[in-house]
């Protein structure tokens, strides 16, 4: 597993989900996040899908909106699955915590 922290914008709105844990049902978010590399540089952007699994996920769904800059800190996975009989895979992030930044002042706010 490998840890990652991305300091982005949300690039697509969240959207919600409920998953079956045994007996429970447990919210989570899923949205895609922009991380544009280090300023000044010429690396090229990269769009990662972010989920979020824990109570508060609910609560943080509708601030995730299109250009919000946010701070993720979580776990880097990949994840394997067929289309069509077609053997595909794709990264996203489990995130752990999520930091809802406010551009105006740089108040951070983490969930």
């Amino acid at each position: 597993m490998t840890n990652i922290t991305i300091f982005g914008k949300v690039s697509q709105d969240a959207t919600a989900v409920l998953l079956k844990d045994g007996l429970n049902e447990v919210p989570m978010i899923s949205f895609q996040v922009l991380d544009s590399g280090k300023p000044f540089s010429k690396c090229e952007p990269v769009f990662l899908e972010v989920h979020f699994m824990k109570e508060a996920a609910m609560s943080i769904k509708n601030y995730l909106v299109v250009n919000k800059p946010v701070n993720v800190i979580g776990t880097l996975k990949y994840k394997k699955y067929r289309t069509n009989g077609i053997l595909k895979g794709k990264y996203y992030v489990d995130a752990d915590y999520i930091e809802l930044v406010n551009s105006m002042n740089n108040d951070k706010e983490v969930v």
